[in-house]
């Protein structure tokens, strides 16, 4: 998209037929899952769906030019790279023409290879670069703690995990706990992150703008800075691709180099005990997962015998002195074993016959932490008449 007007020189223009249009944008969104370069020029023309003009319909076929053009263009995953989950995260300030809301962008490296990017218009109006930019960052730091508890289930515990952010006003706002009086107009929601400095699950750090790779994402560039950024965060072309790693576009489109890889033996065997180590899956009859629960399969259904639910709330209630626990606590816990002790037999039920429609319930405690005032949040997520999580 051009950097000065990016909807032309010849305005708005006429309607254009909206099937079109939108097969067009839907297209362009599938692409966006392996090719970053063009995510923030689809999200900007995919706001105008609704309306869309012959400026839009020209921007759209700009970046199909601009595939054509760079068919082999790929992120490059390199194999001697280390392993430590880095962040970026950079806003647009009022750049949306219409409601003159920002646009946040974000994106998560493991090493030097990207493995997550965000690009999305904010849902407030930011009075103000320091607040566009903290929103922006409170959105990174979710995208973070997700990529954290996802690595636990493969045994890696990231802690201090970097934020890189090129305002220093939203870094002072991060760091210190007070609320300023020119902060306390912002959203309680985007306050989070400061909890999460606090634990020491991440860290922010300043960045030069020139070497935020999540610019790319919230903005227009000339083709100079469009190219430098497109190589900064590991996009290269399929021609200087060698055997020491692979394509995230091979992984996604299906392609031959995926097929050969997937045909390895080796790679095979990996992922078998790879699964069978971290959840101890027998192909069928009973399962014994780590946590000490038992599938057994009957004629009519399946039973869990190890798993309580009943005792959650219990359990996770008494979990939270265990700092400075009192006599009071410890008669709490004494009363879920007495509890388990005359319910020996008591498990879930997955009927045979139940129906397989997914329904959720939840609820909160408002304010039930006697010590912070903190509520407590509650779910439960149903396949018919069988309970299969809980939170």
């Amino acid at each position: 998209m051009d950097k000065e007007n990016p909807w032309g020189k010849d305005g708005p223009g006429k309607d254009v037929e909206l099937h079109l249009y939108r097969s067009m944008i839907g297209s362009l969104m599938y692409l966006t899952a392996s090719r970053p370069d063009i995510m923030f020029a689809v999200c900007a023309c995919a706001r105008h769906q609704v309306t869309p003009k012959e400026c839009h319909l020209h921007a759209v076929k700009r970046i199909f030019r601009y595939l054509k053009g760079h068919p082999k263009l790929g992120l490059w995953y390199p194999k001697a790279s280390p392993f430590d989950l880095v962040a970026y995260s950079d806003s647009n300030y009022g750049r949306a023409y219409q409601d003159r809301k920002s646009t946040t962008g974000g994106s998560q490296f493991l090493g030097r290879r990207l493995i997550l990017w965000q690009c999305k218009k904010q849902t407030i109006v930011a009075t103000s670069t320091t607040e566009a930019e903290y929103v922006a960052a409170a959105s990174c730091c979710g995208q973070v703690l997700w990529i954290q508890n996802q690595l636990l289930d493969y045994g890696y515990n990231f802690m201090n995990t970097k934020i890189y952010i090129d305002n220093n006003s939203a870094i002072c706002i991060v760091n210190n706990p007070v609320y300023h009086s020119k902060t306390k107009y912002i959203e309680i929601r985007y306050h989070f992150i400061r909890d999460f400095f606090e634990k020491k699950l991440i860290s922010v750090d300043h960045i030069h703008t020139d070497e935020n790779v999540a610019d790319l994402l919230t903005k227009p560039f000339d083709a100079g800075r469009f190219q430098y950024l497109v190589v900064s965060i590991g996009m290269l072309l399929a021609a200087v691709v060698k055997f020491c790693g692979f394509r995230i576009s091979c992984l996604i489109m299906g392609s031959a180099c995926h097929e050969k890889l997937c045909q390895r033996k080796s790679s095979s065997l990996y992922f078998v005990s790879l699964m069978h180590e971290k959840f101890q899956m027998s192909a069928m009859g009973e399962l014994n997962f780590f946590l000490g629960l038992q599938v057994l399969q009957k004629e009519d259904g399946i039973f869990l015998s190890q798993d309580k639910p009943d005792i959650m709330f219990a359990v996770c209630a008494c979990a939270r002195h265990q700092v400075t626990p009192k006599e009071c606590h410890l008669h709490a816990v004494k009363r879920i074993f007495r509890y388990l002790k005359g319910h020996p037999k008591l498990g879930l039920w997955y009927p045979k016959a139940s129906s397989f429609d997914l329904v959720a319930y939840s609820d909160s405690d408002y304010g039930g932490a006697s010590q912070d005032r903190k509520s407590t949040t509650g779910g439960s997520q149903f396949l018919g008449r069988r309970l299969i999580s809980w939170q």
